[in-house]
């Protein structure tokens, strides 16, 4: 299945994938990060957490977890 939901010159924006968990944890748990959306400490959530999040979403492009990669050297970031 493609994942692409939509590209730009430099940017490729994908639906974020189980194997995609990861990053969202270690964003999440931030607390530099997540200071700024209304959560000092971080959101506390674990891996099997953000899988089951990410397995569970709608199936509409814009109602998902999405990953931003840079196309110049493929860095991510997740988004949502």
């Amino acid at each position: 299945m493609n994942h692409t939901v939509f590209e730009t010159k430099r940017l490729l924006i994908r639906r974020a994938t189980v194997a995609d968990a990861g990053m969202y944890v270690a964003l999440w748990n931030d607390p530099r990060v997540m200071a700024h959306v209304g959560f000092p400490e971080g959101l506390g959530v674990d891996e099997s957490e953000m899988t089951r999040r990410i397995r569970d979403k709608p199936d509409a492009d814009y109602e998902q977890f999405l990953v931003v990669t840079r196309k110049s050297d493929g860095r991510a970031r997740a988004t949502h």
